[in-house]
């Protein structure tokens, strides 16, 4: 992986891509409940239409050899069209077994 290096996700509206993979850390350390991965890579789900509006974060970490290892997302949800609550995902890897 490259830092800033990027690729559409969205590709069902080529050529007119809103969203894609963006390489943000392309080597790190991630902990979590199944151990301390190193050598992770951080891709962050950048949306042009939203993008620096503080409006939603989505960010995955893969871990060599382990695959993904967490997930943190946040967005804003409304159900008047008026007042916003901000929502959080998170999921992580709890363990790790091999047969």
């Amino acid at each position: 992986f490259q830092n800033n290096n990027s690729w559409p996700y969205d590709i069902i509206n080529a050529p007119d891509y809103g969203t894609y993979y963006k390489v943000t850390d392309k080597d790190c350390s991630f902990t979590t409940a199944a151990g301390t991965f190193a050598h992770c890579v951080n891709i962050a789900v950048q949306t042009n239409e939203i993008e620096d509006k503080d409006f939603n974060r989505e960010n995955k970490w893969y871990a060599c050899f382990y695959g993904p290892v967490y997930e943190y997302d946040w967005w804003y949800v409304t159900t008047d069209g008026n007042s916003f609550n901000k929502e959080d995902f998170a999921r992580s890897l709890v363990s790790v077994t091999h047969n």
